[in-house]
């Protein structure tokens, strides 16, 4: 059977008044009284839900920087293996947490310190990150790698550091990543890589800045260092306009 279409209203019909709209929504709600009351009471256990829950986030919150705070007092004593024992019953029992991504770090910084890089590694490999404003994350990820050094896995370690170079959003963060990156790969007496990474961090740092006068000195001393060993990097090639 079709249906019936509502007639359409005139135009010269005057709009339903406020109180016509009202009465029939009542009347509505009183022929469908028993579907709004489910519906209602419905909503008001989905609002009771929801304030529990952030009530409860609230409450672990606040538990886990209690527990921070009493962990960070360990680290600060120097008893390293009772704070890599709190730290991880912390991230046992409040990993879900905000926090637990601070305690990540300062468990990765303790289990370098004990000789166990791979473990700090798996600690803050997941929290590790260079783009954004999170400063926790880019603390992890230089921890990250500090740990990779601690594994003698220079490779991998330098090649962090550059991805970090160019991640990282803060200018001071980059020269850092750099400059980490650079020590290795002179260490590694590869001068002409540390040429190239110096030229790059150059490149970040002010004309009138108090340190570039230091950063210049020590690329010249790498890009000596590069010509007696015969690996000397071209010169960057000047950009159009440039002196």
């Amino acid at each position: 059977m079709a249906q019936r279409r509502p007639k359409a209203r005139s135009p010269l019909q005057p709009e339903p008044s406020f109180a016509d709209r009202a009465l029939r929504i009542y009347a509505w709600a009183r022929s469908h009284s028993r579907a709004v009351l489910v519906g209602s009471g419905a909503l008001a256990l989905l609002v009771a839900a929801s304030m529990y829950y952030l009530g409860y986030r609230r409450q672990l919150e606040s538990a886990a920087a209690a527990e921070l705070l009493r962990v960070r007092e360990t680290v600060l004593a120097g008893n390293t293996d009772l704070a890599i024992a709190d730290l991880q019953r912390l991230l046992a029992q409040y990993g879900a947490t905000e926090h637990a991504r601070e305690a990540r770090v300062m468990l990765a910084v303790m289990l370098i310190q004990s000789g166990r890089p791979e473990e700090a590694i798996e600690s803050v490999r997941r929290i590790a990150g260079g783009r954004g404003a999170d400063p926790v994350g880019a603390r992890a990820a230089f921890i990250l790698g500090a740990a990779l050094e601690a594994r003698r896995d220079t490779v991998a370690a330098i090649r962090h550091y550059l991805t970090l170079g160019d991640a990282l959003e803060m200018g001071f963060q980059k020269r850092d990543a750099l400059r980490a990156a650079a020590r290795l790969q002179s260490a590694r007496k590869d001068y002409a890589a540390a040429v190239a990474t110096y030229r790059r961090l150059l490149q970040l740092v002010p004309e009138a800045s108090v340190e570039r006068p230091i950063y210049e000195m020590r690329l010249a001393e790498l890009e000596t260092a590069a010509r007696l060993q015969g690996t000397e990097p071209p010169q960057p090639r000047a950009t159009e306009g440039g002196s």
